[in-house]
């Protein structure tokens, strides 16, 4: 499969298997906020532990490195795989502990969560400037 460079990541291409697999992952989404709501030592737990990993260690460094490298062709899937972990390995915790440093936000999973959210997003809508595909 060759790539064709200059062509933008679509987030239809990179969430593909999301969407095919949308109620599993809303399911599993429900799941991990009762897991939230209800702590206790359970079924739960191990669920709770992979999304979480999922939710921090990968999901802000994914939607980094596709704001960073918007267009097909400049990095390869490993790369952005790679790159994906180590972004956030270094944004999370510099973010958490800069706004509880500057803003005295308590560090707890409520707040952390949040947080990566905003990032999330921020990254998002740098990618959807880059694109131009901002409606």
């Amino acid at each position: 499969m060759t790539k064709k460079k200059g062509k933008f990541f679509s987030l239809k291409e990179c969430c593909q298997k999301v969407v095919q697999y949308r109620y599993v992952f809303v399911a599993l989404i429900a799941i991990s906020i009762i897991g939230l709501i209800i702590n206790y030592d359970g079924a739960l737990t191990a669920l709770r532990i992979i999304l979480g990993v999922f939710f921090v260690l990968f999901l802000p460094g994914f939607f980094a490195t596709i704001a960073f490298f918007p267009k097909k062709g400049e990095i390869d899937e490993i790369e952005i795989i790679a790159l994906s972990f180590g972004l956030s390995i270094a944004i999370v915790p510099f973010t958490v502990f800069l706004l509880n440093i500057l803003l005295k936000i308590p560090i707890n999973i409520w707040t952390v969560s949040i947080e990566i959210l905003a990032l999330i997003g921020i990254f998002w809508l740098a990618y959807k400037k880059q694109t131009g595909k901002f409606y």
